[in-house]
Formats: C-alpha cells, structure tokens, sequence
C-alpha cells in the first residue's frame, strides 16, 4: 500500500496529486469511507509510481548541469539562435536557459523573449534547432495551429520526427 496524506474537504471527487517533495496527497469528501480510498489509490498505483520516477529523475537531473554546462550550452545556443533568427526573418530580444520539467521551450511573443530547457543539452542538435525554429515562429503565430506548423515545416520539413524523439524520453 502507498503511503499517503488524506484531506478531507467539500469536494465530489477524490483528487490524487504528488507534490514536488514526492508526497501524495488525496482530497476526498468527508463522507467517502476510507476503505474506498484506499482502493483508489492502489488502483492508481503504476500512475502514483510513475510521477515518482518522473519526479526523481527532474531532481537528478537538474543537479547534473553544472555552471561550466550551462557556460557551453549558451555558447551554443548564441550561435544557433542567430543563425536561425537570420533564416527565419523573426528575432527574439533575449532568450533564458530554464530548468523546465513539462516543456522544451517557450516563447512570449509580447516581449519577444524565448526560454530553452536545459534539458536539450542531452539532445542531439538538430532537436535543439527544431525547438529553437519552434518558439521563433511563436513570434509570428502565438498558438500551435496548423498556421504555425506550416511555418515550422518551412524550415524544419522533418518536425514530426524530431518532436517524436524529443518526447520518447530518448536521451541519445
């Protein structure tokens, strides 16, 4: 059985999170009987486990870059992303390496600032450029409509496949 921390509140479901300290966290109705609770939550055992080890290895992980990596990282990334501005015709004001655990990358086409994961150290490069093209062309299409991949193809004809392998977990 999974250890956890119940909550009782007015609520209708039973609500199942795990927090960043890895504790799981249950919010139920008062009148939910806690044998059913219970159930529940061994019936989200493979779900709870997985959001443990997604969790562990975000923690690892954002230890393992050091100031030399991020040094490197955004030497290669202040020649990559010029190079991609001057072919695309649209230009950031600035961009940040971030710790991200859900995304590659993000843009905000207001202030014209991109984000790039430090994740996609691990990646191969043609990964990294793909998401580099990806939140420049935020800047002219701000959602993720067929518009905006039509752009992307443009100058990454193998998007799809580059987006499969950045989100298979592969780290190659």
């Amino acid at each position: 059985m999974i250890e956890y921390k119940l909550v009782r509140k007015y609520v209708k479901n039973i609500n199942l999170r795990v927090n960043k300290n890895g504790e799981v966290i249950v919010s139920a109705p008062y009148f939910c009987p806690r044998s059913f609770i219970d159930r529940f939550v061994v019936s989200k055992e493979n779900w709870i486990e997985d959001k443990l080890t997604n969790l562990q290895y975000n923690t690892n992980s954002k230890s393992s870059f050091s100031k030399e990596d991020r040094k490197l990282f955004r030497q290669k990334l202040e020649v990559l992303i010029p190079k991609w501005e001057d072919t695309t015709g649209l230009y950031c004001h600035s961009f940040r390496i971030k710790n991200m655990t859900s995304r590659w990358g993000s843009c905000n086409p207001k202030t014209r600032n991109i984000n790039i994961n430090i994740q996609l150290m691990n990646k191969p490069e043609d990964c990294l450029e793909y998401v580099i093209v990806h939140e420049l062309c935020h800047l002219k299409v701000a959602n993720h409509s067929k518009e905006f991949y039509n752009l992307v193809e443009q100058y990454i004809p193998n998007y799809k496949y580059l987006r499969k392998q950045l989100n298979s977990g592969d780290k190659q």
